[in-house]
């Protein structure tokens, strides 16, 4: 499912969308690549954000790996899952 136009997340920057009503993250590591993340905290479902290094949770400071979604702090218990995402043209596409 297209989720947003490519020049809409730049390189080394990082977008909050929604896919079918779930809220996921998407990150462009580099020119040919995207990530997506659900954008829900394993810990308790608060929305996730990125910063310039991480995944962040505003709840209970968990944080995350841009690169795979690992946590790398707080109380979170499982990685954020991951979707298919791939660039399409002029578009970003996720499957969930």
């Amino acid at each position: 499912m297209q989720v947003g136009k490519l020049s809409e997340v730049p390189v080394g920057g990082s977008a909050n969308l929604n896919v079918e009503g779930k809220p996921i993250l998407v990150h462009r590591p580099d020119e040919e690549t995207v990530l997506a993340y659900s954008a829900e905290c394993t810990h308790q479902g608060c929305k996730v954000a990125a910063t310039e290094s991480e995944i962040a949770c505003p709840c209970h400071n968990s944080t995350f790996a841009l690169t795979d979604g690992a946590v790398t702090g707080g109380p979170a218990p499982a990685p954020l899952p991951r979707f298919a995402a791939a660039i399409d043209g002029e578009w970003i596409t996720v499957v969930v």
